[in-house]
């Protein structure tokens, strides 16, 4: 299968070896780390991530996200990797004291999202780093001894914003929806 094939199965953006920009989208915020991927995906929304898991699932290769490159490791051969940075929607409930985010949304984006409401998150020391990868590695932020790790905040979304379930097509996430779910569009949080 010519991973050409993956650019017609996506809307977003395809980078392959050889592409001009390719060794500049696999590089990580770590330089000293080479991510040798065999395609750099920018997806667009959860049906592109669905189309990725899909088409990685039949091409035998595995699937990794980072939206802007933290969390990289060296192991990444035969690898896609997902860009969500453009996964960026946040909405914040004030009432609810909840905001719902995006995959590929930092924590300074959410931050300024949530202080006119005289809300804030769990956020960690940077603003750049983004708010799923945070969460899902724990998330220990300054608030952490009163209000716990981020990752106990998370919350199901039923909304609007979905998941991508194996063998790769997107649903609404539940509390049903374990290990075998990719936060492909975003995370409840608060």
């Amino acid at each position: 299968m010519s991973h050409n094939t993956l650019r017609s199965a996506v809307r977003g953006r395809v980078l392959l070896p050889g592409d001009e920009e390719f060794d500049t989208a696999r590089t990580p915020w770590n330089l000293n780390i080479d991510q040798p991927v065999a395609a750099v995906v920018h997806v667009e929304d959860a049906e592109d991530m669905a189309a990725v898991v899909g088409y990685a699932r039949d091409a035998g290769l595995s699937v990794t996200a980072q939206p802007n490159g933290h969390g990289a490791s060296g192991d990444t051969a035969g690898t896609i990797l997902v860009r969500t940075r453009r996964l960026d929607r946040i909405e914040v409930d004030p009432a609810r004291r909840r905001a719902r985010v995006g995959a590929g949304t930092n924590w300074g984006d959410v931050q300024a999202a949530a202080a006119p409401h005289g809300l804030t998150g769990l956020a960690g020391s940077s603003p750049v780093v983004s708010v799923v990868g945070y969460t899902l590695g724990g998330g220990l932020s300054w608030f952490g001894r009163k209000y716990g790790w981020a990752a106990d905040s998370v919350r199901p979304s039923t909304s609007s914003m979905p998941m991508v379930v194996e063998p790769g097509s997107p649903r609404s996430p539940t509390r049903s929806c374990s290990g075998h779910c990719v936060a492909a569009a975003g995370i409840s949080h608060w």
